[in-house]
């Protein structure tokens, strides 16, 4: 039974909110339902953090950045006094407590919004800075800051960097960050990427 077809006031548990999601995304491309179902698990279990952040990029896919950033801070926020080992990583994305800043930075960026580099001090704490993943963080930060400012060739330049470095990042794991540049860059880099 999916969540939408609830009767008897039935509550689910919180992975069964998560999972309609996940099934709405992933079979029909459906994020507003999506969002409606782990909205449904949020007003159901409050306390379920991962709902949290799962909303939080879903959210973000369909660019409601005030509201994804609302949904990562309460996530962060929970997060942030626990240690790693103890955190609740069990969402569809598997997206951790730093990948949440990242989301949260890009959403901040996007908006314009007066923001600290959280991203990178976060990967600095836990030593991923200059890991593959934190590098390709870190630079799509970079370019996503640059394009917003049309600065592009600056912002293609990070792009590549982040290709060159870890292909899977914006072709398989985020491949959805792309559409979130501006229109002007995502025509620079359909020219480009395929020359470079």
């Amino acid at each position: 039974m999916s969540i939408k077809e609830q009767k008897n006031n039935i509550v689910f548990d919180p992975l069964d909110y998560w999972y309609s999601a996940h099934l709405r995304e992933q079979k029909t491309g459906d994020l507003e339902g999506a969002i409606k179902d782990i909205s449904l698990g949020i007003n159901n279990h409050p306390n379920s953090n991962f709902l949290y952040i799962n909303r939080g990029l879903l959210f973000f896919k369909v660019k409601k950045y005030n509201k994804a950033i609302n949904d990562l801070s309460v996530y962060i926020s929970n997060e942030k006094d626990k240690p790693i080992k103890k955190r609740n990583y069990i969402n569809m994305y598997d997206v951790p407590f730093f990948e949440s800043r990242f989301l949260k930075e890009c959403c901040e960026i996007i908006l314009e919004l007066e923001h600290e580099q959280e991203t990178q001090k976060i990967l600095a704490k836990h030593n991923l800075v200059f890991s593959k993943r934190g590098k390709s963080y870190i630079n799509f930060l970079i370019a996503l800051s640059f394009s917003t400012k049309k600065f592009f060739e600056f912002s293609l330049d990070h792009l590549i960097e982040i290709r060159d470095l870890d292909p899977d990042f914006l072709e398989i794991d985020y491949f959805y960050l792309l559409e979130h540049l501006p229109k002007e860059m995502k025509h620079i880099l359909n020219l480009c990427w395929e020359i470079l």
